[in-house]
């Protein structure tokens, strides 16, 4: 097949996305990749990448990107608007370069807007058009900003959601929970259930030196990953605060950027935490070394509706890598940990819960937090595998195009 695949956010930043389009590729397919410069990670262009020298065409283990420049993120909320218009408008005017295809997929972060210039070719084409759902949009927006989320702004968006939806032949769901949300906005195609799949990760054949900034007479309790709003860690700092005294044995480690970093690092400071240090966003590359130097690992998110929507991917790469974790959250996130039994499970934001749950953890003998980690890795290779999703969605872009 000749498959088209638009995405936010794709490699050398890494998303599951990039995963997929190399083992479509591997299984003989032809994958173009529709994506802008890379920008999302730092907020600004990334190294080796600019307006006038692009590249705005690559070749990445056989997949053929095709790029198209925008205006970069930042951190302020200003140019994130500018960055979301510019990623639609020069999006739409970037599908001319794009080679003919079977099918389109495209790979659904915030905002759905992203894919307004793709329905608009499918209408031109009748080619098949398949969304791989990870975001609940416009949800998460109204979450995260605390805007009023039955206000004018839903009323203007929602004609567009609904001409999304009424032109989407496949909706592909992270999660099961997703569907309430496609029935409020009458979406009346397919709908299957994929959930994520952990990265990749290459063997750890080295130790990287920063990890021996971790304490090695420590338990070690580790964040890895985007420090936002949305995994409202506040909650954890001030947990962190009580747990200074009740647990000295602990170290917190959060390894990640993001757009409230800057708020928890100052938090941090003003309740001069020793047991709370940050240490950068990391490549994924080493985070198997990471994981293997921690004792556990927390997965948070905020309390939220749409939030309790969402499985984090986060949880996948946690399971696979042996070790128990704290989900500090609630909805879906909360019940795979629960059902797998490879770890605790704390209500989202609650602080004074989390200081226990974590007491109780470290009270744990070793050889039943082991357990915990082996529950994870079992349920891991029954839900999550990589290999299984891959196949599932060959099927359901095959069964597609032969309908055309």
């Amino acid at each position: 097949m000749k498959i088209s695949i638009f995405s936010y956010v794709f490699w050398p930043e890494y998303f599951l996305v990039n995963e997929l389009a190399e083992a479509l590729v591997q299984k003989g397919h032809q994958v173009a990749v529709q994506t802008s410069l890379p920008n999302y990670q730092s907020g600004s262009l990334a190294k080796n990448y600019s307006y006038l020298t692009g590249p705005y065409f690559e070749k990445n283990n056989g997949v053929n990107i095709y790029r198209y420049p925008v205006i970069p993120r930042k951190r302020s909320f200003v140019f994130l608007a500018l960055n979301y218009m510019s990623n639609v408008i020069i999006g739409f005017l970037n599908l001319f370069r794009l080679p003919k295809s079977d099918v389109y997929f495209f790979f659904a972060t915030s905002p759905l807007l992203f894919i307004l210039p793709v329905v608009i070719l499918k209408k031109i084409t009748k080619k098949p058009l398949v969304i791989w759902y990870q975001d609940l949009w416009p949800d998460s927006f109204f979450a995260i900003t605390n805007l009023n989320p039955q206000g004018i702004l839903l009323k203007l968006l929602n004609p567009f959601i609904n001409f999304i939806y009424k032109n989407t032949d496949l909706m592909l769901l992270q999660s099961p929970t997703f569907e309430e949300n496609l029935k409020r906005y009458n979406y009346q195609g397919s709908i299957e259930v994929l959930y994520n799949w952990a990265p990749s990760f290459k063997p750890v054949t080295s130790v990287p030196a920063w990890l021996a900034e971790l304490p090695k007479d420590k338990f070690i309790l580790t964040f890895a990953g985007n420090l936002g709003q949305a995994q409202a860690l506040d909650h954890l700092i001030e947990a962190a605060k009580h747990l200074q005294d009740e647990v000295p044995q602990l170290h917190i480690a959060l390894v990640g950027e993001g757009s409230f970093a800057a708020n928890l690092k100052k938090r941090a400071q003003e309740l001069a935490l020793s047991n709370v240090c940050f240490y950068g966003r990391k490549p994924v590359d080493e985070m198997p070394a990471l994981f293997a130097q921690s004792d556990a690992l927390l997965v948070s998110l905020k309390d939220d509706p749409t939030f309790n929507a969402v499985v984090p991917s986060k949880i996948q790469a946690y399971m696979t890598s042996g070790k128990p974790i704290v989900a500090f959250l609630n909805g879906a996130g909360a019940q795979v940990v629960a059902r797998a039994a490879c770890g605790v499970v704390v209500p989202a934001e609650d602080a004074k819960a989390l200081v226990e749950k974590i007491k109780l953890l470290v009270a744990k003998t070793p050889i039943e937090r082991a357990e915990m980690g082996a529950n994870g890795q079992s349920f891991f290779k029954a839900n999550f595998e990589m290999t299984k999703s891959v196949v599932k969605i060959e099927n359901y872009l095959r069964e597609l195009t032969e309908k055309v």
